[in-house]
């Protein structure tokens, strides 16, 4: 019978990151995924000796990272207006995973409306499109979550 990895949200044994890594090794955990839009993981500030010094500590404890986690809250990319911080920052987000060396970064992006003529639903589609397009050059699968109907896409497909 196939064994299938386990991963665990490092974020959720709210520890400080590092004591949560060890913890997600010591649990049994395969491999893991961390938030990086707050705190000590945020990508926009996490300086280059961060990100080498959380990289060894994951390979130290025979763990990997099997996504970043750059949820940016609330509504995701439903409003326009507030598109522009969000598309930089998930990009920074998108290079963290780069120098990382995971392949996969999640997010929500609002609940997606029925109908594709909708001005909500326009504005996801080019947001994901330009996110997926970034993603993809760098190496990295842009995965998105709908909301509360729990729909996962790969951002990439739509390029």
């Amino acid at each position: 019978m196939a064994r299938f990895k386990i991963g665990v949200m490092v974020d959720s044994f709210r520890l400080p990151i590092p004591e949560g890594v060890r913890k997600a090794r010591a649990v049994g955990a395969d491999g893991m995924q961390v938030y990086v839009v707050e705190g000590a993981m945020k990508a926009e500030t996490l300086s280059a000796g961060a990100r080498s010094a959380f990289k060894a500590l994951v390979a130290e404890c025979g763990l990997e990272i099997s996504a970043l986690c750059g949820d940016l809250g609330g509504h995701g990319f439903q409003i326009a207006a507030e598109n522009d911080t969000k598309i930089r920052r998930s990009k920074a987000v998108v290079d963290l995973a780069v120098d990382l060396g995971t392949a996969v970064v999640t997010t929500h992006i609002g609940v997606i409306p029925a109908t594709d003529d909708d001005p909500v639903f326009r504005n996801q589609l080019a947001v994901c499109q330009e996110l997926g397009a970034y993603a993809t050059a760098r190496g990295v699968c842009f995965a998105i979550e709908t909301g509360p109907d729990g729909r996962i896409y790969w951002c990439n497909l739509y390029n």
